[in-house]
């Protein structure tokens, strides 16, 4: 008796997970290292957290660390972070203010607290203006507008300031047609006809005579 041949499994074995899947969840080259997708997926963001790591390491971990010690022409910004959605910077201030007839507009929300010095900001329409000392935060919406009014020249100021993109709700009011209703006629109103009788079936014989 000759001896059956083993059929193949479907799919491709992936080194990586230790499981056999199908042909479609493997890419071109996936096919020729036999890893699937998932597990690429999986390496490129393991990849990609290292690598923020790595520039948080160059940035510092000190949020007091390289400050200025002599006032400085213009402020120092500096981005700790930044993705598709929020932004954290530091800014130090050494006795800087926003120019005259000068506001801010941005696109996103700004969350800001202060870690070290004093600021006064100023806002538009009448709000007023907000003096700031050290452990103080506030919220600015985007689109509002506001300034530095002024900054502390006797220790640098140090803020720290988180972005976010605001999402617009645009909500659209969509009023519905109210659908054209076919009135109906008006039946008039005749007068009834009293039913005619039917004529009598008598038939009629003739006999002569």
């Amino acid at each position: 008796m000759a001896k059956k041949k083993k059929r193949k499994q479907p799919g491709h074995y992936c080194w990586r997970c230790g499981r056999r899947r199908a042909n479609e969840k493997f890419s071109g080259t996936g096919h020729s290292k036999h890893i699937c997708k998932s597990c690429e997926n999986e390496k490129r963001t393991e990849l990609k957290r290292k690598r923020e790591i790595a520039d948080c390491k160059r940035v510092g971990t000190n949020l007091f660390q390289d400050m200025p010690t002599v006032s400085l022409p213009d402020e120092l910004v500096e981005i700790l972070l930044q993705t598709s959605h929020v932004r954290i910077e530091r800014i130090v201030s050494t006795g800087q203010s926003s120019p005259e007839n000068f506001w801010y507009d941005q696109d996103e929300g700004e969350w800001v607290i202060l870690l070290r010095g004093e600021a006064t900001i100023e806002f538009d329409n009448e709000i007023g203006m907000r003096r700031m000392r050290t452990g103080d935060f506030l919220f600015i919406p985007a689109h509002q507008k506001h300034c530095v009014a002024a900054t502390s020249t006797k220790k640098p100021t140090v803020w720290l300031a988180i972005f976010v993109k605001e999402k617009k709700v645009v909500t659209k009011c969509r009023v519905k047609k109210k659908r054209a209703v076919k009135k109906k006629r008006p039946v008039k109103k005749t007068a009834k006809r009293s039913p005619e009788k039917p004529a009598s079936r008598q038939r009629m014989f003739d006999f002569g005579g």
